[in-house]
């Protein structure tokens, strides 16, 4: 098969289920694929939003029978059903347009959504209910303007921990009294983690990762082998972190053409052969291989967490199964096709010539 029968496929929101199989939602348009045995398939389309439509998705979460999507642009919470194929729609109560955000476990039928940037609600998500409480953040009263980012999913004895972004301070979230609390420490940072009962942060430089103690110290556990002034944050070289046990760690790229792996008391750089990626937005684990999945790129990394080798997977849609989701799911006819709106010209003449073969035949 040659390039000109394959079509890359952009990822945005994805996860892995009990099963193993890994669950991808498109960046460029409105379909879900599941990625098995280096295969791309096609599963759907969601009914309530635009096909041509970007950014639909950013995060998914998989329980034994659904796959769930938090949105960005999409209306309300999507909630794919494994057993039927079918979707259904949890509407997020006075959500804000293009409001995204955190999404912390707290138990498996509990998560919490937290905003990114700045929305006025927080949210408790009921998974087997699928019901949802809101709370009213008080943004004044904690001291945040409108420019404050909020990042991580951290979750401890019953309180969220959320990094406010570019400062020294930690957001404490208390989920039972809803509560909230500012936590200073002598380091700023990015993003929070949880692991093993303990409070983590990858620094606002990208170029450590702490520990933070219950009473507010810290301790570097990870120092990487480049230093950065502090108005150097553009060239920030790790974006995130994720424990896999005690003893490994790995830190995702931006920008960078490695991957650094801590496993034991040893650190070291693997580097990433034809990387296309800009950076790397989420880590799925499945039988011993890391798979560090892409922001708006359609190039998996996967790591082999026993002889920590890493390859390049690009993810490929056969040509006539592109076309098919298409012409089945985008648009019935030509005058259809006309009518929608944040189509790419390349989309345009891969359909049109799609269907004047079929015309022919």
């Amino acid at each position: 098969m040659n390039d000109n029968d394959i079509i890359g496929i952009s990822t945005q929101a994805s996860c892995v289920d009990d099963d193993g199989t890994i669950w991808i939602f498109s960046n460029d348009y409105n379909a879900l694929f599941t990625y098995e045995r280096e295969k791309v398939n096609y599963i759907t389309t969601f009914e309530e939003e635009k096909f041509f439509e970007e950014q639909l998705y950013n995060k998914a979460y998989a329980t034994k029978n659904e796959i769930y999507f938090f949105p960005v642009i999409a209306k309300n919470i999507a909630c794919f059903s494994k057993n039927t194929n079918s979707v259904d729609y949890i509407e997020i109560p006075k959500r804000e347009k293009n409001v995204y955000y955190n999404i912390i476990e707290k138990n498996q039928n509990e998560l919490y959504l937290f905003p990114v940037n700045m929305g006025e609600f927080a949210y408790i998500f009921y998974l087997g209910e699928k019901t949802i409480e809101k709370y009213r953040i008080p943004w004044e009263k904690l001291g945040f303007n409108s420019d404050a980012h909020i990042i991580g999913d951290a979750y401890l004895e019953g309180c969220v921990y959320l990094a406010v972004v570019n400062t020294n301070k930690i957001l404490k979230v208390d989920l039972e009294k809803i509560k909230y609390e500012i936590i200073s420490i002598n380091e700023n940072v990015f993003r929070t983690h949880a692991y093993k009962n303990t409070l983590y942060a990858l620094n606002d430089l990208g170029n450590a990762v702490i520990e933070i103690k219950e009473d507010s110290s810290i301790s570097i556990i990870e120092k990487f082998g480049f230093d950065l002034k502090k108005n150097d944050k553009e060239n920030m070289k790790y974006i995130d972190f994720t424990f896999l046990s005690s003893d490994m760690m790995i830190l995702l790229p931006i920008g960078e053409d490695s991957v650094l792996v801590r496993d034991g008391k040893l650190s070291k750089k693997i580097f990433i052969e034809d990387n296309a990626c800009q950076f790397y937005d989420d880590i799925l684990v499945l039988n011993k291989k890391a798979y560090l999945m892409p922001y708006k790129s359609d190039s998996i990394l996967i790591l082999d967490l026993n002889t920590h080798q890493a390859i390049i997977k690009k993810l490929r849609l056969e040509k006539k199964e592109y076309l098919y989701m298409l012409e089945k799911e985008a648009v019935k006819s030509k005058e259809d096709f006309l009518k929608e709106e944040n189509v790419s010209l390349k989309m345009y003449c891969e359909l049109i010539a799609g269907f004047y073969s079929n015309e022919s035949k």
